[in-house]
């Protein structure tokens, strides 16, 4: 599937079908960078570390482990409405700018 963009340097965004970290660190081989969403799938993964942080809103934690050839994987978790907990060979740790999040409720009226 992913065959033409080996040595690419292109960016792949994956569901959580494929979100593992043995995924990510095969596709980094070929030459391709991922960022995949994590629910499962999380052998050799620090998921439970990850969560344990995560307690309120706007919370979040980063890491990186170095794996064999010099490459890095990162694991990250931020909390939202629902923790979102991510492996990936790309990307930055920077804070970035503030955002004023505008929360609306809706009530419908079945009537």
């Amino acid at each position: 599937m992913t065959a033409p963009y080996h040595g690419s340097g292109r960016y792949l965004v994956a569901d959580a079908w494929f979100g593992q970290f043995k995924c990510a660190y095969a596709l980094r081989k070929l030459g391709l960078f991922s960022i995949m969403n994590v629910k499962n799938n999380h052998k050799r993964f620090p998921k439970r570390l990850i969560l344990d942080h995560l307690s309120k809103r706007d919370d979040r934690m980063h890491m990186s482990v170095q794996v064999e050839n010099g490459f890095e994987v990162y694991a990250s978790g931020h909390m939202d409405v629902q923790p979102m907990v991510l492996v990936h060979t790309t990307g930055t740790s920077l804070e970035g700018s503030k955002r004023d999040r505008v929360y609306r409720h809706f009530n419908r009226d079945l009537n």
